[in-house]
């Protein structure tokens, strides 16, 4: 019997101190200044819209590096497949660098499993720019988390650590663009310096994008990706410029702040958009 009576009285307790907390709330805001209740409520606001800031950039960063590490798989999928068809020779093993970043994906496989590699990342990036444009959080998550399945599926490596296998591919993707950069075929002293292995390979699977396939099939599967990646990278884009938008007036006034501002304004630079043509290269 007091057990019940112990409980009973705790609900009355808590409820009334409920009623007692919408009491005094109600109170407060009657004489409270409304200047002050706008200011408080302005920053409440802004928490929020920072919190939500936060998370959607988080969100665009993991876009961006899954789009890199897809193009990246499906280019090394592609030339397997090509070498496998071409080459008289038994194929050559790949190299450890590029299994641990795609795995299966960059395997020595014929031009079906190259193709259906192709198809799964390209369902993927379907997923990844509906996530780019999802208004619900919990919806985005769950389209990203449906992409890097995907990408697993593919045989893509990096894609069973999520974010963090695919930052370890985009820096060596970035040092790879660095060491490949401009139109300077010749080796640099760095090329060949054993520290240096890892940038080799995989400035050797960038530098296959400068040559035009000479099979229609290769050529048409290789233009397909540029084309989806050029879709994301638009999407992308767009969702980057929104997002600063509504963002920049929680950024105070300072040089992060002129920094950010220049480095969106040079994404439609002259250089950035125009097409660079040189006979050498496809």
């Amino acid at each position: 019997m007091s057990i019940f009576t112990s409980k009973q009285s705790t609900e009355t307790s808590t409820e009334s101190l409920h009623e007692w907390r919408q009491r005094v709330s109600s109170i407060q805001r009657e004489r409270q200044d409304p200047a002050a209740i706008a200011v408080a409520e302005a920053k409440s606001q802004a928490k929020l819209r920072i919190k939500k800031n936060a998370t959607k950039a988080k969100r665009l960063q993991t876009v961006q590096a899954f789009t890199k590490c897809s193009n990246a798989g499906n280019m090394a999928s592609l030339r397997s497949a090509s070498r496998s068809s071409s080459s008289s020779q038994q194929p050559q093993m790949i190299s450890s660098t590029l299994n641990s970043a795609f795995g299966a994906a960059a395997q020595i496989q014929s031009r079906e499993e190259a193709n259906e590699r192709v198809e799964i990342s390209s369902k993927a990036m379907t997923s990844l720019q509906q996530a780019v444009n999802a208004e619900d959080e919990e919806e985005a998550d769950l389209l990203i988390e449906e992409a890097r399945a995907q990408f697993q599926n593919a045989g893509h490596a990096w894609a069973e650590n999520g974010i963090e296998g695919a930052n370890e591919v985009s820096e060596l993707l970035e040092e790879g663009i660095d060491m490949f950069g401009g139109d300077n075929d010749s080796d640099d002293d760095n090329y060949n310096d054993n520290d240096n292995h890892q940038k080799s390979e995989i400035n050797d699977l960038l530098s296959d994008l400068k040559l035009e396939p000479t099979n229609d099939e290769d050529c048409s599967r290789r233009f397909q990706l540029y084309e989806e990646h050029t879709e994301t990278v638009s999407t992308i884009r767009n969702s980057l410029l929104s997002f600063w938008l509504n963002a920049k007036d929680d950024v105070p006034n300072c040089s992060a702040k002129d920094s950010i501002e220049a480095s969106l304004a040079n994404i439609d630079h002259a250089e950035n958009l125009e097409v660079y043509l040189n006979p050498k290269y496809w």
